[in-house]
């Protein structure tokens, strides 16, 4: 056995000795893979204690409760008395709208609540303290080319009742002045590129105001720290089943009782409102069905008024006729009476030149008759002298009378014997 180990150590001499440069070229391959591997592998764990280090300096938070419904102080003060939680802080948020350059970006504004949880990291500049600072982040200020001390303007997304309603803004000012550049230690992000650590924003920018900017009586969020979490490494086991199992042990103590108690607080919120805005609603309807009920008495008094009047109208409507009508038929009557005078006056009796007139008229048409009988039946023809002396005599009795007639009367002529 040990000849054949000999043998096999001498065969490997040999090789190398006949083949030194493949020999060297794979160990120094070797060497560069191993080296590199080691390199990485320490970079990632430099890396991981370098952000545990940066995290626990900044007191990043290890859970983070959000609820649809919002939260209150009372659930800030229910999720600290838990035995798992270190210490319990409220957080604010909101998305608004902000100007860069000629377009319209997003950016999340967060509230500053101390010094006791995810305090970022201020590159340049201070923390802003008052309510009309502001503090952004590195990106922000590559992308607009502002600087501190300058203004940063910001709009609320709201609807249009909302726009109406200065009750519904969650922020005092829309105009702030810049007084740091910041590192949010929630969003590690490289703002020159596009390799990211860890990002969970939604928004272009992140914005960083104190309470007293903040106008809103609810969180958007809680951050818990756990006991025992800042002895552990972020990213060990050890601490993923801390994580895990604190919030398994919050979500069975608390999440029903809170999300029960809160759901009542804004049902009676909203009940009690609703409850106001009736009575109110009802003292208006009340007010209103008293002024309705008054407007109803007056309208049928009203109407009383107006019949009344329509009765008077038509009663002197109706006299107004008897007289004229009553005008009318005396002028009918005077006009009917004038107008028998005219046509119809009385009779007189005739004067003896319409006497005789008359009667030598009557004789010649006796004659002329006779005479146009005796023609026709007897074939008489000398009854025709006494046709044509009837005719003669009628004509010059009638040219007498009609030249003597002027003389008396303007009116002449045979119609005038009959008057």
């Amino acid at each position: 056995m040990k000849k054949a180990y000999k043998a096999y150590n001498k065969d490997i001499l040999r090789s190398i000795r006949n083949g030194k440069r493949r020999f060297f070229s794979i160990a120094l391959i070797t060497a560069l893979g191993v080296t590199m591997l080691t390199g990485l592998r320490a970079a990632c764990v430099d890396l991981r204690s370098a952000a545990d280090a940066f995290f626990d300096e900044h007191r990043l938070f290890d859970l983070c409760i959000v609820s649809t419904l919002g939260l209150t102080e009372e659930d800030v003060e229910a999720l600290g008395a838990l035995e798992e939680v270190a210490y319990a802080q409220g957080g604010y948020s909101s998305t608004v709208r902000t100007g860069v350059g000629e377009k319209n970006a997003t950016a999340e504004v967060r509230m500053l609540d101390g010094a006791e949880m995810n305090v970022p990291y201020v590159e340049s500049g201070v923390l802003p303290e008052r309510a009309d600072e502001i503090a952004v982040t590195e990106k922000y200020i590559l992308d607009t080319g502002k600087r501190i001390g300058d203004t940063v303007e910001i709009a609320e997304n709201r609807s249009g009742e909302e726009e109406e309603e200065e009750d519904s803004r969650n922020f005092r000012n829309t105009e702030y002045t810049i007084t740091g550049i910041v590192v949010d230690v929630a969003d590690i992000n490289n703002p020159n590129g596009s390799v990211s650590f860890r990002s969970a924003a939604s928004a272009d920018y992140t914005f960083f105001v104190p309470r007293e900017a903040v106008d809103s009586g609810i969180y958007t969020a809680v951050y818990l720290r756990l006991e025992g979490s800042g002895e552990l490494f972020c990213y060990s086991e050890g601490y993923e089943r801390l994580v895990g199992e604190a919030a398994a042990r919050i979500e069975e103590q608390g999440k029903q009782q809170r999300e029960q108690a809160r759901y009542d607080q804004i049902t009676g919120e909203a009940e009690a409102e609703i409850a106001e805005e009736e009575a109110k609603a009802g003292d208006r309807f009340a007010e209103a069905e008293a002024e309705i009920a008054e407007a109803e008495e007056e309208i049928a008094d009203a109407e009383r008024k107006l019949a009344d009047g329509e009765r008077e109208l038509a009663e002197h409507e109706r006299k107004m006729r008897e007289m004229e009508n009553r005008g009318q038929r005396k002028l009918m009557a005077d006009e009917l009476k004038q107008k028998k005078e005219e046509y119809w006056p009385r009779r007189k009796w005739p004067p003896t030149a319409k006497v005789a007139m008359g009667y030598i008229f009557l004789s010649c048409t006796v004659v002329q008759i006779y005479s146009m009988a005796a023609m026709w039946h007897f074939a008489d023809l000398s009854a025709l002298y006494s046709l044509i002396g009837a005719t003669v005599g009628e004509t010059i009795a009638y040219c007498a009378y009609a030249a003597n007639r002027p003389r008396r009367t303007p009116r002449a002529g045979l119609c005038m014997i009959w008057q």
